[in-house]
């Protein structure tokens, strides 16, 4: 669909058909929050394989001619026996360029893996040259949503519990979406899907689940986490094993990881 009156009206709707690159599987879902514009003009949109699949995964769809044709980009698996599922994502645009995605984990605690896995890709989303786990992420593997501002700062918001959802916060990163050092609880309560945006003043907004019991959602606009880095309570944590990775192709620096 096109809207050319900021989103108060829209065309009909048409089927995005993948020119090339397609993944096997023949269903997809959304990402469950927005897609992105790249600077180059990239559009690029964040996906699923989740969808009476065999092996989930999470992969972008990106057009270079905007949006009238779309090309899948590879697809980001780890199975089990490797500590991660990956499944609702969102990806963000890094100020060097290259291009963030995060999904939760579908195999929870059991994969050994923390609850919110990372990839880079270094050209637009066909590919992905790295991956970890972010834990110090406080996150009941549920979706999160993730962006950026022109200045390079990078911000995820999810519900920020151990196994609960609850504690909406927004967090910050100053090195790439390695580490989460910065936060401001936006809402302490029940708390679970979420969408971000940027309002014309450089204000954050956000879009969330909230207080299941009444099934309610809630919007409002939020100071942003500090600009300068808080110290860290604890270093990051040692990640040590490598393990293969399935349909990918990875740099020296990738971190397939279980955590010890």
């Amino acid at each position: 669909m096109r809207s050319s009156d900021h989103g108060a009206t829209w065309t009909a709707p048409k089927r995005a058909n993948l020119a090339s690159g397609t993944p096997e599987e023949a269903t997809y879902g959304s990402s469950l929050a927005s897609g992105i514009a790249l600077r180059s003009g990239r559009l690029l949109v964040a996906l699923r394989h989740d969808c009476y699949e065999k092996v989930g995964g999470s992969f972008v769809m990106y057009s270079d001619d905007g949006g009238a044709s779309w090309v899948a980009g590879q697809k980001m698996v780890l199975l089990p026996q490797y500590g991660g599922g990956w499944t609702e994502c969102q990806v963000a645009e890094l100020s060097n360029g290259s291009v963030l995605l995060t999904s939760r984990n579908t195999f929870a605690p059991s994969s050994g893996q923390g609850p919110r896995l990372m990839a880079r890709s270094d050209d637009g989303g066909a590919t992905w040259a790295a991956n970890w786990t972010a834990y110090d992420l406080p996150d009941p593997y549920c979706e999160a949503s993730m962006l950026s501002d022109a200045q390079g700062g990078l911000f995820l918001g999810n519900p920020s519990h151990p196994s609960r959802r609850l504690n909406f916060s927004v967090h910050r990163s100053f090195d790439g979406g390695r580490t989460w050092p910065a936060s401001v609880v936006v809402y302490a309560g029940d708390a679970g899907y979420s969408d971000m945006a940027f309002v014309r003043n450089g204000s954050l907004a956000v879009f969330f689940e909230k207080d299941f019991a009444v099934n309610s959602v809630a919007f409002g606009v939020v100071p942003l986490p500090p600009r300068a880095p808080l110290p860290l309570l604890r270093p990051p944590p040692h990640r040590a094993t490598e393990v293969g990775a399935v349909e990918a192709g990875w740099s020296e620096d990738s971190l397939h990881t279980r955590r010890p």
